[in-house]
């Protein structure tokens, strides 16, 4: 069970970051969904410490504080660059990933807030496997 809360905790907030800047994706979906499965992982996790049963329920924690610094982000970006950061990622519709091209619409900025939120959506479920390393 652990290993399919894994994966929705890699693979939802991938699927956010990639499509972050689509009309049908909108800050309201994206809070619905987040905030599901942060419900999910909270009562999962209630539930595992009264039964002492292990299901890694606290993996779905991580969708919701992806999304709370995608938003974070992208107000500073907004506040700053008055539009919202592009993401430098190969195959996202931002940028041009051909061979020998240049980005010149890219700044620091871009390249490193993408760069945070990938590290961010790889990095928190092996922080959980960490702290919860006893509970599987």
């Amino acid at each position: 069970m652990a290993f399919i809360f894994i994966c929705i905790s890699i693979g939802v907030p991938i699927f956010l970051l990639y499509t972050r800047k689509k009309s049908w994706c909108s800050d309201k979906l994206r809070w619905a969904i987040t905030t599901t499965l942060f419900l999910i992982g909270i009562f999962g996790y209630l539930i595992e410490k009264e039964r002492f049963s292990h299901n890694g329920c606290y993996f779905l924690f991580s969708p919701f504080i992806y999304n709370l610094f995608d938003r974070i982000l992208k107000t500073i970006s907004i506040k700053k660059y008055n539009r919202d950061f592009y993401l430098f990622l190969r195959n996202s519709d931002e940028i041009d990933d051909t061979m020998f091209t240049s980005n010149p619409h890219i700044n620091w900025f871009d390249k490193l807030v993408s760069f945070l939120l990938l590290i961010l959506i790889l990095g928190l479920p092996f922080l959980f496997i960490l702290f919860f390393a006893n509970a599987l």
